[in-house]
């Protein structure tokens, strides 16, 4: 349908007949639509892309023995992952995915195939890696890849983290960290894993956390634990980044965490990338100028205390002065001279006295 009056485009639908499911890409005019086999597995299934308004086929694959298919867009349309599960025999099933890179010429396609069952799989935003959580549960594996290497159109697995409580992958909205976590039946155990250094920065859990969501800076992820799915131990944690938790509540019948969305970018994407190369350049000009902040806060807070200490001792020699003045006055009331502390005698008495007496037999 066109938006513009709600009619069908051109007047006429599509022609994918037997079509099973389709997916528009995030950012460009193409959906991508799967086609199960027809005629008794005489015509194969096929996975093709369409550009609309043309009409225009892009690319097509044919896929042969699938039992099930799931596709995954990249947040940017650069990529397009489809899983493909097929039965080789009853008690035989093999796991793959097809790679669409559909910023390149012909729209080059790989395959990559999984020797263990694919639990889940996210793209990072705003790059080029992806995460497979793949093995047999509760303890399974989390794969990395990437779809370049040293700049390079090739897939490779950059690491493999073996054996954890994993069942869903969040990755931070400006890419670089993800949270493996182990929701619902895993009882909420949270890894915050930096992507860059392939290094974990902190593992922490959040008892019976139901739900996560990285707000949209990538600064601060919140897990809670949704009474829509679980009537107990609700509430809200936000962490940082890097799995430090900075603010806790506890909160029945708490349904529904969401972030303020933010604006988007007025940098282009080469800005960004530009400024994210020069970040320690910034960095280093940012903290002298914290420094000199500092430096100056600090010498304001000691002329502050320098004036007031002034004050001080004027206002002590002022009363000093007055006390002389009124000397004479005060012998002339008191009858004699009652300023020198050496007509005085100390005198010190201690008295004592029992507030309680308690006797214990033994």
């Amino acid at each position: 349908y066109s938006s513009e009056d709600m009619k069908v485009l051109d007047k006429k639908s599509f022609k994918l007949p037997g079509v099973r499911e389709f997916h528009w890409s995030p950012a460009q005019n193409v959906f991508a639509a799967f086609v199960p086999a027809q005629d008794a597995g005489q015509s194969p299934a096929r996975v093709v892309l369409v550009e609309v308004p043309s009409r225009k086929e892009l690319r097509q694959k044919n896929l042969f023995s699938v039992a099930e298919t799931q596709m995954y867009w990249h947040p940017d349309g650069t990529y397009l992952a489809v899983k493909v599960d097929r039965q080789k025999t009853k008690k035989t099933t093999t796991y793959s995915f097809e790679l669409f890179r559909l910023k390149e010429r012909d729209i080059p396609i790989e395959v990559l195939e999984i020797p263990t069952q694919v639990i889940n799989f996210a793209w990072e935003p705003k790059g080029h890696r992806f995460a497979l959580v793949h093995g047999d549960p509760p303890r399974v594996d989390i794969s990395f890849y990437t779809m370049l290497k040293e700049g390079k159109a090739v897939v490779s697995l950059l690491k493999t983290l073996e054996k954890k409580p994993v069942n869903e992958v969040f990755w931070s909205p400006a890419g670089h960290h993800v949270v493996l976590a182990g929701m619902k039946s895993l009882n909420g155990i949270l890894n915050f894993f930096n992507a860059d250094d392939m290094e974990t920065m902190n593992e922490d859990e959040h008892f019976m956390c139901t739900d996560l969501c990285w707000d949209p800076t990538g600064r601060y992820v919140c897990t809670y634990v949704s009474a829509f799915r679980q009537p107990m131990e609700n509430g809200y944690v936000i962490w940082n980044f890097a799995g430090k938790a900075q603010h806790r509540v506890n909160k029945d019948k708490f349904f529904q965490f969401i972030w303020r969305p933010r604006p988007p970018s007025l940098l282009s994407a080469k800005q960004e990338r530009e400024i994210r190369k020069a970040l320690p350049d910034y960095s280093a000009k940012y903290q002298e100028e914290d420094r000199k902040a500092k430096e100056l806060a600090e010498s304001a807070a000691t002329r502050e205390k320098e004036a007031k200490r002034a004050l001080f001792d004027e206002g002590e020699a002022r009363r000093k002065q007055l006390y002389l003045e009124w000397q004479a006055e005060r012998r002339e009331i008191r009858g004699c001279l009652t300023d020198d502390e050496d007509n005085y005698e100390l005198v010190e008495e201690t008295f004592e006295e029992v507030l309680e007496l308690k006797e214990e037999k033994i």
